[in-house]
């Protein structure tokens, strides 16, 4: 067992599960879908005017394609399209772009549609962050960390606003809670994070640790501090599992992991489903 690997893997989930929760109540689930796929048209544009797999403007031009994307879809949804429809018209139309350059351009190179969307966990620490000739360990652990860390400030500063924009987003126009600036603040901190764990786990896993774990935890309660913290508890956990069973079985880490989070879901849907039929049987 790789205890970097561990730890790499187990930061994003960290990272994932606190915005998940936002994410679901919010119904954005679909937006973080777009943009994580979507992030790879970004990587591709700045690979090809870089040449460097490793340089820093990739996640910078995935960045700004996210955030295109976002506010494509919401001038779409201000012509009156459904924000569903909108999403189905500009997300395959970027990533298949992506795919496309991908094809005709990179054949040969790093970036490929499988490391895209399985991405390449087990071989993110061979890239090392190096100070003054002293090995300090995987980039990819402290660039997760500092999205971590960006994140919970985010949620600190702005809880107040983001659980009443969550839960009732009429009272929350009408009291004076700035929701578009929050609102885009949060969709730059969903498009910072999708692109660092996009280049790490791939775009499958990305939204299996932001919904999977967040819907679970949501099944049990709606206190959003409750919900949060049984969201990460419950991503870690998943994310544990995952990753033992893919060592053991020498599978990829990114599906077994994404398939525990579905499964721990469904278990627990069945179990409520239970525990609901049980109570009114009990009550009749």
């Amino acid at each position: 067992m790789n205890l970097e690997i561990l730890s790499i893997l187990m930061i994003t989930s960290f990272s994932c599960s606190l915005i998940g929760v936002i994410v679901c109540l919010r119904k954005m689930a679909m937006l973080m879908d777009a943009i994580s796929h979507t992030a790879l048209i970004g990587v591709v544009l700045a690979y090809l005017i870089t040449k460097d797999i490793n340089s820093p403007f990739l996640i910078l031009g995935a960045s700004i394609i996210c955030m295109l994307t976002a506010c494509l879809i919401e001038i779409l949804c201000n012509k009156k399209i459904e924000k569903g429809a909108a999403t189905g018209l500009i997300f395959p139309l970027l990533f298949s772009t992506g795919i496309l350059i991908i094809d005709r351009k990179l054949k040969n190179s790093q970036i490929t549609v499988n490391s895209a969307l399985f991405g390449k966990l087990e071989f993110i620490i061979f890239k090392r962050l190096i100070i003054n000739g002293r090995d300090l360990g995987p980039l990819a652990f402290y660039i997760m960390l500092g999205i971590a860390i960006i994140t919970m400030i985010f949620i600190l500063s702005f809880y107040k606003e983001l659980e009443i924009i969550s839960f009732d987003i009429v009272f929350a126009k009408t009291s004076g809670v700035s929701i578009l600036f929050i609102h885009y603040l949060f969709i730059s901190l969903i498009s910072i994070t999708a692109v660092s764990a996009f280049n790490v786990v791939g775009v499958i896993l990305v939204i299996s640790l932001i919904v999977g774990p967040s819907i679970t935890s949501l099944l049990f309660t709606k206190n959003l501090k409750v919900t949060i913290i049984c969201s990460v508890v419950i991503g870690l956990v998943n994310s544990l599992i995952g990753y033992g069973i893919a060592f053991k079985y020498d599978i990829i880490i990114s599906g077994v992991v994404a398939s525990i989070n579905m499964l721990v879901f469904l278990l627990a849907l069945l179990s409520m489903e239970g525990m609901n039929e049980y109570n009114r049987r009990k009550l009749s």
